[in-house]
């Protein structure tokens, strides 16, 4: 009988101590849910806001580009003093522009 009743003891701690470990997983569990749907909305917000700067960038860039060609014919019908051929300057005008733009990306 006081060996039953030693091993009844033993086992109720055992369902004690696993139920506390249960009762913690679920809690741990719970957080860590949180955790990801936060991460989750984070991720969303932040592929919208990729997208928006992209949209961003190529609207830049076509501004960019029209500035280049508005410089580059403008320029274009200012005569050279000595030089023929305002085409050729034109060129090195606009190959002198991106080149410089690019410089200025890198560093």
């Amino acid at each position: 009988m006081y060996i039953t009743c030693w091993m009844c003891s033993v086992r109720e701690a055992e369902l004690r101590q696993l139920r506390r470990q249960n009762t913690e997983y679920e809690e741990q569990n719970a957080i860590l849910s949180k955790h990801v749907d936060n991460m989750k909305q984070a991720i969303e917000k932040l592929e919208v806001e990729a997208t928006q700067q992209r949209n961003n960038n190529a609207a830049l860039q076509q501004h960019l580009d029209l500035l280049r060609t508005t410089l580059v014919a403008n320029f274009s019908r200012i005569p050279i003093p000595g030089c023929q051929l305002s085409t050729v300057y034109s060129s090195v005008l606009l190959a002198s522009s991106k080149s410089i733009l690019a410089v200025k990306i890198q560093h």
